[in-house]
């Protein structure tokens, strides 16, 4: 028997942003002036939904389609350009769910969603509903799957220009999406198998890491806590898991050392969830090419990028568009969890 709650994101707020042709993630809570546009969307009504939350929860057989419907609304000032796409559900690298961006295909329980409309045009304060059918293969196997359906306004070409030789330019252009999970649970037997395949070292913010390959091979989503003793090095570190999607992995990482310590160090890992355990006892071995690499990436994190050079420039004021962008992440992502962070029982 499963216990307890496992806790997964109904609505979330994503945003991209390109500094100089790189792209990486951040969030947005509203929508903001023309270029930051996002659309608002909410479950319609007469949507099945998981009880007191408000993503939806569909109990379907192999085979069998399931059509929801799906509300848009544009606050936004000027009229949008909508997509509306099935998305991928998997475990984020700490934990929790998330889903594909918006430039990256389905590949899995998202490829099961067909949209009525994939593109709109919205008017300032439209409203629109859209529906949406999730298709079950007929080879779908019990369990529970995680999907999502996603919402968002494209992101316009953005091109930089360099004032002189030496210098660099970068614009950050922001992209909302809205994303509401879709949970899809094929009647059977339901558990969750969480298997710890090895360890290794890594450099990490701040010194060494330990980073624990972990697989969920059930069929059932699942939420617990760890905890990695390394006994030589006094590190005794307890985490949560929160929401490890089924039929997904990740290296989840955790702090170990400010500074590379040779030599054969004994590790055990032990996670604990749904009533079970799972331990992996080991030797992570930090000698020979390993502590050589270790110490290389140690130093070259501490040094940073050189101050000079047109090439240098350009990172770093890509590094502060990173920050920036993550900072902004941070704030929007525990703003959301602070206000609507719902449960699935499991």
């Amino acid at each position: 028997m499963r216990r307890g709650r496992t806790r997964i994101a109904a609505v979330m707020m994503t945003a991209a942003f390109v500094a100089s042709g790189l792209a990486a993630g951040s969030t947005s809570a509203s929508a903001g002036p023309k270029g930051t546009e996002v659309v608002t969307a909410e479950a319609a009504p007469g949507s099945q939904l998981a009880p007191r939350d408000g993503y939806y929860l569909l109990h379907a057989h192999p085979g069998q389609a399931v059509t929801q419907t799906v509300h848009l609304t544009n606050n936004n000032l000027d009229a949008v350009d909508v997509r509306v796409a099935g998305l991928d559900g998997f475990t984020s690298a700490a934990t929790g769910t998330t889903f594909t961006a918006p430039s990256k295909t389905a590949t899995r329980a998202g490829t099961w969603i067909v949209v009525s409309t994939t593109e709109l045009r919205m008017q300032p304060a439209e409203q629109r509903d859209v529906n949406f059918t999730v298709h079950v293969p007929p080879n779908a196997q019990p369990g529970q799957y995680l999907a999502g359906i996603g919402m968002w306004i494209p992101l316009a070409t953005t091109a930089t220009t360099a004032p002189g030789g030496n210098h660099a330019g970068f614009a950050i252009t922001l992209q909302g999406e809205r994303v509401i999970a879709v949970e899809v649970v094929i009647p059977g037997p339901t558990s969750a198998k969480l298997e710890i395949s090895g360890v290794r070292p890594v450099v990490a913010s701040g010194g060494v890491g330990l980073q624990i390959a972990i697989a969920n091979a059930g069929n059932a989503l699942t939420h617990g806590s760890g905890v990695v003793t390394v006994q030589d090095t006094r590190l005794d570190f307890p985490f949560t898991i929160n929401t490890f999607v089924s039929h997904t992995a990740i290296g989840y990482q955790v702090p170990w050392t400010k500074t590379v310590v040779p030599g054969d160090h004994q590790v055990s890992v032990r996670l604990r969830y749904d009533g079970r355990v799972t331990t992996w006892n080991g030797t992570v071995s930090v000698t020979g090419a390993v502590k050589s690499g270790l110490e290389k990436a140690l130093r070259d994190s501490r040094v940073g990028v050189p101050a000079h050079s047109a090439s240098s420039n350009s990172a770093l004021l890509v590094a502060v568009a990173v920050a920036l962008a993550l900072a902004c992440a941070i704030g929007a992502v525990a703003l959301r969890r602070r206000r609507n962070t719902p449960a699935l029982s499991v």
